[in-house]
């Protein structure tokens, strides 16, 4: 029996959780579209160099042609800008509503038999949009939401509660946005009402309410450090002024070119990584404390196009993850008889 084709347009962190867990559980051979050179080819061959530690066999490949979706069974769509601070899921259906045209077009070109899944935002709009330019039937072409909106309800009753997750039962109805309804009332622990807990917890009714209704709002404070629409060296100086209490940024020659050129390419949207010393939080291990009125000094640059971000290099730092100062590698070698030594 041949393997089922699943494409995933769209290579960003969603895309690329989602095509390794199709190939870990094996439900088909994957194929991930992105727009953005190289990155798509990046994160499928992580996963696919993973294969036999994870023990999974499959196909896994990544592409910038929209023809190498031809034929798919399953279409999962993820492609679109995702919300910035302060956003709601509607804010983003000018831009996304574009995107989504050029990826529906392609869909119905290339892959005309398949079924949809849709996963942009403001979903019900994406969902609507897709099945007007597809003309796709509507047992063909859905949104998922309605799973992971109920979900992150149980999840956040299990933290506030101290409870395994597996024990929560709670449901979110509703359109995947602002006008979502949780349904508080239902929402259980093992049976036990979840509101009867929280006045347990708290012993306050009002407190709980309050509790609940933030868990029910799902309004956290949470704001990124920095726009991801930044240049990448901004957002390298919002790590190093609001993080590590740098006075600035100093960029030297060989990370400046490797910048420029990432930018060039049209990778400036990607998140920032920082590598330096573990031991200061400046790039001199010397430095200990807080330090005061020092420079984030850049030696260079590298691009991580399958985890999806850009690396930028601090002072004389490896980075190879979980080194000591003497790597155990530096004692292998091989003696006159051939014999591998060094490994104990």
């Amino acid at each position: 029996m041949a393997r089922k084709k699943i494409a995933l347009i769209g290579g960003g962190q969603i895309g690329g959780v989602l095509a390794q867990l199709i190939a870990l559980r094996q439900l088909g051979d994957v194929v991930l579209f992105d727009i953005v050179e190289d990155l798509p080819q990046g994160k499928t061959l992580d996963i696919v160099e993973a294969s036999r530690v994870d023990g999974f066999d499959g196909k896994v490949t990544g592409t910038n042609d929209y023809k190498d979706i031809e034929g798919s069974d399953l279409v999962i769509i993820t492609a679109g800008l995702p919300r910035k601070p302060g956003m709601s899921r509607d804010d983003l259906l000018v831009t996304n509503a574009k995107i989504m045209q050029t990826v529906a077009e392609n869909v119905k070109k290339f892959a005309p038999n398949s079924i949809v899944i849709i996963i942009s935002n403001p979903l019900d709009a994406m969902v609507t949009l897709f099945k007007k330019i597809t003309g796709f039937p509507a047992n063909k072409v859905m949104g998922q939401a309605g799973v992971l909106d109920s979900s992150r309800f149980s999840t956040f009753i299990a933290w506030e509660l101290g409870v395994s997750v597996k024990d929560v039962n709670a449901m979110v109805l509703g359109g995947h946005g602002d006008t979502m309804v949780p349904i508080v009332r239902y929402a259980n622990v093992n049976g036990i009402p979840a509101m009867e807990l929280l006045e347990k917890k708290y012993n306050d009714k009002t407190k709980a309410a309050e509790v609940m209704k933030a868990m029910a709002e799902d309004k956290a404070d949470f704001q990124f450090l920095y726009d991801a629409d930044q240049p990448l060296l901004k957002k390298v100086e919002a790590i190093a002024l609001k993080i590590y209490g740098a006075d600035g940024v100093k960029v030297e020659t060989a990370a400046r070119k490797k910048i420029e050129l990432y930018e060039q390419l049209g990778l400036s949207g990607l998140p920032v990584c920082v590598a330096k010393t573990q031991a200061s939080l400046s790039d001199d291990s010397k430095k200990t404390g807080r330090p005061r009125g020092w420079n984030l000094t850049l030696t260079n640059a590298s691009l991580s196009s399958g985890a999806g971000f850009v690396v930028v290099h601090c002072g004389d730092i490896m980075t190879m993850p979980g080194l000591p100062k003497a790597p155990a590698a530096e004692k292998i070698d091989v003696d006159e008889t051939g014999k591998i030594i060094g490994m104990i």
